[in-house]
């Protein structure tokens, strides 16, 4: 079985026994093609939220989830192939731009990720080209299952 650059398991919908596509939490936008379920969908799900609530408002059809396909430009299959990445807004934050947020809402972001305690990584830190739009997991089940389990004490 393939893996994403990540470490998960990528396929299909059905390899991955489905996708979560559950609302953003505090809004109706959902990730169309969904993200993987469990943790997974409890994290990225979260991190979706707090961008809607503290970065700036989700638009319907701008986010996007699962993808069954390599990183552009490598063999290596994309995190979005596994179900452990998405992209938000992301025609106003396309691939390879920079500084499409301004220092306010990069600090809202930090604080996003510092919650996620390193499990959630932000392209906009990628060294080379930059991909402000996107967010993945990275580290495996076991360091996910603390944080989903923290979001869900919180609710």
């Amino acid at each position: 079985m393939p893996h994403s650059q990540n470490g998960w398991v990528a396929g299909t919908v059905r390899k991955l026994g489905g996708l979560d596509t559950s609302p953003v939490p505090g809004t109706t936008i959902r990730l169309p093609q969904g993200v993987r379920r469990g943790d997974v969908a409890t994290v990225l799900l979260h991190v979706a939220g707090q961008f809607h609530r503290t970065v700036e408002p989700l638009h319907a059809g701008q986010c996007w989830g699962y993808a069954y396909r390599r990183i552009r430009g490598s063999t290596v299959f994309s995190n979005h192939a596994s179900g452990t990445a998405i992209d938000l807004n992301a025609p106003a934050h396309p691939m390879g731009a920079e500084g499409t947020f301004t220092p306010k809402q990069v600090v809202a972001i930090r604080r996003i990720l510092a919650f996620c305690n390193g499990t959630v990584r932000w392209g906009g830190d990628y060294h080379g080209r930059t991909d402000e739009m996107h967010f993945e997991i990275v580290g495996n089940a076991s360091d996910v299952a603390p944080i989903a389990k923290k979001i869900e004490h919180r609710l």
